[in-house]
């Protein structure tokens, strides 16, 4: 495995038991109009944690989007997000660090 060259990386991956999981929950997409909102994508979390299994799952409909439609129904906003994926705007990743054998 390639030693990452951040040092909370490093870090990370240090603490990491064999067996250890990783959860992050963060921006998929990036804002234009706020550059501070910095989408991460599956490929950047793969080459920041090489050599760790990853699973992901996009969540969390376009907050203007859940702001306009919760009111009117919580309902209507669960299936926009089911039937519009790509109206999501956020993801999680879970990374483990397979046990090792003995």
């Amino acid at each position: 495995m390639q030693v990452p060259e951040k040092p909370w990386l490093k870090e990370m991956l240090r603490a990491l038991k064999p067996g250890g999981t990783i959860f992050i929950y963060d921006y998929r997409i990036s804002d234009p109009r706020n550059p501070d909102t910095v989408g991460i994508r599956k490929s950047e979390i793969r080459r920041l944690f090489p050599g760790l299994s990853l699973k992901h799952r996009s969540l969390t409909l376009a907050p203007p989007i859940l702001r306009r439609v919760v009111p009117v129904s919580p309902l209507l906003a669960f299936v926009v997000e089911c039937l519009f994926p790509f109206l999501r705007t956020h993801a999680v990743y879970v990374l483990e660090r397979r046990a090792q054998r003995a």
